[in-house]
């Protein structure tokens, strides 16, 4: 079983305490496809939030700060000011957050590196050694800029 760290770092102006934890994946095999590897960061940065029982609205709020979609982020730039979404939902989806995050790649509204080295699409197959290090990294536009 290989141990593998994951990182999200969000650059912007946003507030610091809305970020998604690290967390260690303990994977079986040496090769999967990034989808694969994105699924389970989510999975694993979900259930890290929701054991430290974290509030629902703080969970949304560093949820929505790593993947705003580009409608959102494009009605909010109307405005003048891009800021996290809000729901009236209770209830975090597994299924839909990781459907969602897997789209936010997709649209390339965050890159994601392992061991430095760029990912580029779903299907790319990774291979992994122990205690490589898997970076999600996002740009939050600045309003005007």
């Amino acid at each position: 079983m290989l141990s593998i760290n994951v990182s999200t770092q969000v650059f912007g102006d946003i507030n610091s305490q809305a970020s998604i934890p690290d967390v260690t994946l303990r994977l079986v095999s040496q090769q999967l496809t990034a989808k694969e590897i994105i699924a389970n960061a989510v999975k694993e940065q979900l259930k890290h939030l929701l054991k430290e029982q974290v509030e629902y609205q703080s969970i949304r709020s560093r949820l929505n700060t790593s993947y705003l979609n580009e409608q959102q982020i494009q009605q909010m730039a109307e405005t003048g000011k891009v800021a996290l979404a809000s729901e009236d939902k209770k209830e975090i989806s597994l299924e839909q957050e990781i459907s969602r995050v897997l789209t936010a790649f997709k649209n390339h509204r965050f890159k994601m590196f392992i061991d430095g080295n760029e990912i580029r699409t779903l299907e790319d197959l990774c291979i992994i050694t122990e205690g490589s290090k898997v970076k999600f990294i996002r740009l939050i536009p600045l309003a005007g800029g």
